[in-house]
């Protein structure tokens, strides 16, 4: 008898272990269900907050934008692929309450800030902001993001009174932060001289000796005598005297010197350049330097 109660409480043991370990294994699996859900039900503001800003933090730059930098090899082709909001500044550490002021450069030209509204918005990894459109009255835009195997884009969509999509912009990380002294443009500035500009040329001075120099993602100069920082010209909202590419060299020194350019291939050409007869525009002048690169 001793023993048939023995083996009976053996067995009912073992069956309540089994029980508990079933529903430890599905807490993991509920905790992703719940998490999915808040991504389309929840309107509180802190899983909101939450939920995005590991997706949207950072400066954002106008992805067609940098696209067609690497196609044409000039800021100034590319310049009507700027669009309305060129540059997105997101800080989420910064939220106050269900709200955050990000920032924005205008076309590359100007700053200015609208309030991120961590509230749904119409559709899914979409909030709310409360961007000011003077021009069409009804219109709104909504911020999220989308992620397409291990990269993230931003997403900026402009929609109309009935919520129906007119237009949808894509973005694309320059960094995951920059310094209070970095202006609204800082983000596009970086990326175009990565991608245009950055890497180890070729050349010879005027003694016709061979000579190596580095021009880097973040803007300075190694091996180019004289020079130690350079500055790619990338706003052309205004025309008169803005119609070449123009590279500067130790901006805002009293050794600053500015070249027109252009890329042709694997060679960067540096030309002297002056203003036209009519005073509104440049005129590109002698070829001063042949930068061939070697090395991204």
């Amino acid at each position: 008898m001793k023993k048939n109660y023995w083996l009976m409480a053996a067995l009912l043991f073992l069956a309540s272990a089994c029980e508990s370990h079933k529903k430890t294994e599905s807490v993991p699996v509920l905790a992703v269900a719940q998490h999915e859900a808040h991504m389309t039900e929840t309107s509180h503001e802190v899983d909101l907050l939450k939920l995005f800003s590991p997706y949207i933090k950072g400066v954002w730059v106008k992805a067609d934008y940098i696209a067609e930098v690497r196609k044409t090899k000039s800021p100034l082709a590319a310049f009507a692929k700027v669009g309305e909001i060129s540059t997105v500044l997101i800080d989420p550490s910064k939220a106050v309450g269900d709200s955050l002021e990000v920032g924005f450069s205008l076309g590359n030209h100007e700053g200015g800030s609208f309030q991120l509204l961590f509230r749904p918005g119409s559709r899914q990894k979409f909030l709310q902001t409360n961007y000011p459109d003077y021009e069409h009255t009804g219109q709104a835009k909504e911020l999220g993001f989308q992620v397409v195997g291990k990269d993230t884009f931003l997403l900026i969509e402009t929609l109309n009174k009935n919520k129906e999509l007119l237009r949808s912009d894509k973005y694309v990380k320059a960094f995951t932060s920059q310094s209070e002294e970095d202006d609204a443009s800082s983000g596009l500035d970086y990326l175009v001289r990565k991608n245009l500009i950055a890497g180890t040329y070729g050349y010879r001075d005027i003694k016709g000796k061979s000579m190596k120099v580095d021009f880097t993602s973040s803007g300075g100069v190694k091996g180019f005598p004289g020079f130690k920082s350079y500055t790619v010209i990338t706003d052309f909202a205004v025309a008169i005297e803005n119609n070449l590419d123009v590279l500067i060299f130790n901006y805002d020194e009293e050794n600053q010197k500015s070249f027109a350019y252009t890329i042709k291939a694997d060679t960067l050409h540096l030309f002297d350049y002056y203003l036209g007869k009519d005073s509104l525009h440049l005129v590109e002048g002698a070829l001063k330097y042949k930068l061939i690169r070697i090395a991204k």
